[in-house]
Parts: structure tokens; sequence; C-alpha cells
């Protein structure tokens, strides 16, 4: 996938922002399906907790590796039912963005790129597992930055 868009520069040439998904890929996933351990375990309604965290690194020049972790961990009766864990990157080639819209690109729009192959994978997991298709609801990234700048400007001024 690539995306252009046009920045004016100096002598009134236009640079062409370029993004390009290079790969995506699950680096690491887990699921322990602690139902099929246990002989007694009777079928009753399931809770879910989600973890998300994203971690963005610079890998070369203009490479970045964008990490969504998710932790699905489901309970019944607050005994433990199955464990999903998955760690699923992106890499992404940026060229010609200003640097003060690199960082909300990567915490936003990237992945948004990669959420819905992230979700389909969640979904087919607990499905494969045994267990009803857990489709994780959508999510805004650009919310989820806004509110993490405000924590941040929060934690600058009260140090």
């Amino acid at each position: 996938m690539a995306e252009k868009q046009s920045n004016g520069s100096a002598g009134g040439q236009e640079r062409q922002v370029q993004v390009t998904t290079r790969g995506q890929f699950i680096r690491d996933m887990s699921f322990e399906n602690f139902k099929a351990q246990r002989k007694d375990w009777q079928p009753a309604d399931l809770e879910h907790e989600v973890k998300l965290l994203l971690d963005i690194s610079k890998e070369q020049d203009n490479h970045y590796l964008l990490s969504v972790k998710v932790s699905l961990e489901t309970v019944s009766n607050e005994t433990p039912v199955y464990l999903l864990e998955i760690d699923y990157c992106g890499l992404f080639a940026i060229e010609n963005m200003p640097e003060d819209q690199l960082r909300p690109y990567l915490a936003v729009q990237c992945p948004q790129l990669l959420y819905p192959f992230l979700r389909r994978i969640i979904s087919d997991v607990t499905r494969d597992g045994g267990f009803p298709a857990y489709h994780m609801e959508l999510i805004n990234f650009a919310a989820i930055y806004q509110k993490e700048l405000l924590r941040q400007r929060a934690a600058g001024s009260g140090s």
C-alpha cells in the first residue's frame, strides 16, 4: 500500500510524502486453552479483558516498525478459560513526511491499517480454539493518541 501527499517545499518544488507497507507479520502468539486442560469445565457466560499496547521503533533511515500487542484474558465464573496473547507487527517506509506529522501518523494511521488483520486473527484463533469467535471492538486510535498526549502534558507540568 502506498499513500502520497504533497508538501510545499522551498523553490516551489513539490515533495511527495510516500508511505509504503513493507510487510506485516505475527512476531509472537500464544493461545492457552485452560478449558481443554480441565474435565469439569461447563459452558457459561464468558467475560473478556482486553489489553492493547502500541510500540513504535525506528528500524533504519525511513523504516519504522509498529508492534500492536494484544492480551485477551477470558474467564467464566472467575475461572480462567483461555488466554490469547499476540504481537502483530507492520513495517512501514515513510519518506518526506514533516517531523511534526510523523509521530501522529505512526500512532494513528499505521495501527488502523494493521487492525483489521489483527482482529481477524484473534477471531479465527478463538473460534478454532473451540470457543465463540471473539470480535474485538473497533478502536479509535486518534482518541488514544490524544489521551496519551494529554497524559504526557499533565505528567510534564506536574513535575
